[in-house]
Order: C-alpha cells, then sequence, then structure tokens
C-alpha cells in the first residue's frame, strides 16, 4: 500500500468516523430534548387535570351555592305569604273586637235608657227605678213529690 491510500484510510476514518460520532450525538441531543418535552407535556397535563378537577369542584360548590339561595327564595316568600294572611286575620279580629266593642257600648247605652221603666214587681204600673245590683232573690225550694 501506498502513502495515498494509507491517508486516504486514515481520512476515511477520522472524517466516516466523525460523521459518524457527529449524527450520533445530533440524534442523542434530539433524543434527550423529545424526552425532556414529553416529561414537561406530561407535568402540564396533571397540572391541567388539577385545574380540571378545581374547575369541576368550584362549579359544584357554585351549583349548591345556587340551590341554597333558591330554596331561602322560597322559603322567603311562603313566610311572607303567611305573615300576610296573619296580618290580615289580626286586622281582621282587630276590626271585629272593635265592632263587639260598639255592639256592648250599644247594649249599655240601651239597658241604661231602659233601667228607669223597670220594677222589681211584676205587673206595677207604678214604675221605679231599682238598683239591680243590690237585689237580693231568694229561691223558694221544690216541694218534693213525696211530700
Amino acid at each position: 500500500m501506498d502513502i495515498s491510500g494509507f491517508i486516504l484510510g486514515i481520512l476515511g476514518i477520522v472524517t466516516g468516523g466523525g460523521l459518524t460520532w457527529l449524527f450520533t450525538i445530533k440524534a442523542a441531543k434530539r433524543k434527550a430534548n423529545g424526552e425532556a418535552t414529553q416529561v414537561e407535556v406530561e407535568a402540564w397535563k396533571g397540572l391541567q387535570d388539577v385545574y380540571q378537577q378545581t374547575i369541576e369542584d368550584l362549579n359544584k360548590y357554585c351549583e349548591d351555592l345556587r340551590n341554597d339561595r333558591i330554596h331561602l327564595r322560597e322559603d322567603r316568600d311562603s313566610l311572607r305569604q303567611m305573615n300576610d294572611e296573619f296580618r290580615k286575620k289580626y286586622n281582621d279580629m282587630e276590626e271585629e273586637i272593635s265592632n263587639l266593642k260598639n255592639m256592648v257600648a250599644k247594649q249599655g247605652r240601651k239597658i241604661e235608657a231602659l233601667l228607669p221603666f223597670t220594677c222589681a214587681m211584676v205587673g206595677c204600673t207604678n214604675r221605679t227605678k231599682v238598683d239591680v245590683s243590690n237585689v237580693e232573690i231568694e229561691l223558694k225550694p221544690k216541694k218534693q213529690e213525696n211530700e
């Protein structure tokens, strides 16, 4: 072998091996970058799952609050309606009590007007005023059937 073959052989080894080594290093870098990107994607995916779960929990909490608010509004409306009914009944009873007081006062006035015409004696034509509060009535005992 001559010197040019030897140089070409060494040059081929250096150049060929260097290019292979260069491509191998680039491939290894790409593989490492791809794996790192995959790990990063998985981390973001896990974080997104946590965010999605948080959003679902918040939506459920908001729905529960909304349902409670609706229930409280219904209870409030029911209580207002009951309060209105009680107030109406109270006003009706107040009016009825007022009417009864007026009727009692009217009856009292009628009794006061008739009092001068009362007499303790039945069939008495000389009507004298009787003080009803001081009159004592004696009841005669009933005759027993045996006697």
